[in-house]
């Protein structure tokens, strides 16, 4: 309108320059086209208004399809876990021609590189033997999460003989008066932690931002929730206990000065920053760890459940700006 301004001189305010241009020109026009443009934006908000409309009803078509996939993905628990053996009907699958490229890729490997899975994996020339033994497929999800991008980053040395009591990752959608998603990460029992559920909670924003209101481009994440790892005495990897040895100046007594920092470790996922994109004048840190944190549980959420239909509502404001967000489907 007459009013508007933007933030900075040009060249300025982060304005890219296509929308700087269109802001000038605007300015330059009669006042009857300013009036004019103004109706075009209310109707631009009504149009809003349906498309909000529109991601409630998918979200609820997703909710109403939730049921039939965890039936699946129970299946999927019980064969990793070695609680069935699926039958030969099960097993028939007419695709393994598409892991060419990729066995073609492992056979050209390093010497170096296939002696050490021969050593992590054992030997393969006694695979028949080991077909009796193994129970289930072991280490799936550990291996899952290695094998991904984005969570491969987030695993330390420590965490692996953790994650290799993950028996299912799970993710389920919450429709109270907070709309979301729950990720459940489910362990066996093990000498970490006393959990055998570990569960990070997104909230989505699903209104248009009041300042902006134009500006919506679907429900976004706004902020999350993690849980209390109940670890065991000692075996916490998320922090480490450095000891100092402190003698007194004057005296020759010697006291032992223990502190506690923190270091990288996936768990730490389960402990987010607790304010919300939607609070004004966050530390631009903040900002950044939510928007990564939000990006690894929409591509956590994609990873466990992936119909095809599906809302962008689990998208953050930075991966609306993005061409693609790469989907990875469970193998």
């Amino acid at each position: 309108g007459d009013g508007d301004e933007y933030d900075g001189p040009i060249g300025e305010g982060g304005i890219a320059p296509e929308k700087l241009q269109a802001i000038t020109e605007f300015f330059k026009q009669p006042a009857e086209v300013k009036r004019r443009v103004k109706a075009l934006k209310k109707l631009l908000f009504k149009a809003i208004g349906i498309e909000t409309e529109y991601y409630q009803e998918i979200f609820e078509i997703e909710k109403k399809y939730e049921a039939r996939y965890a039936d699946l993905w129970d299946m999927r628990k019980r064969i990793i876990s070695a609680a069935v053996e699926p039958s030969d009907e099960d097993c028939e699958w007419p695709f393994d021609d598409d892991l060419q490229e990729i066995q073609l890729a492992a056979s050209l490997s390093t010497k170096a590189q296939i002696d050490k899975s021969e050593k992590e994996d054992g030997d393969t020339s006694k695979e028949s033997d080991m077909d009796n033994k193994v129970k289930g497929i072991p280490k799936f999800w550990l291996k899952v999460l290695l094998h991904n991008n984005l969570t491969s980053e987030m695993i330390t040395e420590n965490d692996q003989p953790i994650l290799n009591f993950l028996d299912d990752v799970r993710c389920k959608l919450i429709t109270d008066e907070e709309s979301g998603f729950v990720l459940e990460f489910h362990f066996s029992p093990n000498e970490y932690f006393s959990n055998d559920c570990l569960t990070k909670q997104y909230f989505f924003n699903q209104k248009p931002p009041a300042d902006n209101p134009l500006d919506y481009d679907g429900p976004e994440i706004s902020r999350c929730t993690g849980c209390t790892i109940n670890w065991k005495p000692g075996k916490n990897v998320t922090i480490k206990v450095m000891k100092k040895v402190k003698k007194h100046k004057n005296r020759k007594d010697v006291r032992t000065v223990t502190k506690t920092v923190k270091r990288d470790s996936f768990f730490n996922f389960f402990d987010p920053p607790k304010e919300s994109l939607t609070e004004p004048d966050l530390d631009e840190e903040i900002v950044d760890l939510l928007h990564e944190d939000f990006k690894i549980g929409h591509h956590l959420r994609e990873y466990d459940d992936h119909p095809k239909l599906k809302q962008r509502s689990s998208r953050t404001k930075k991966e609306a700006n993005l061409e693609n967000v790469p989907e990875c489907k469970q193998s």
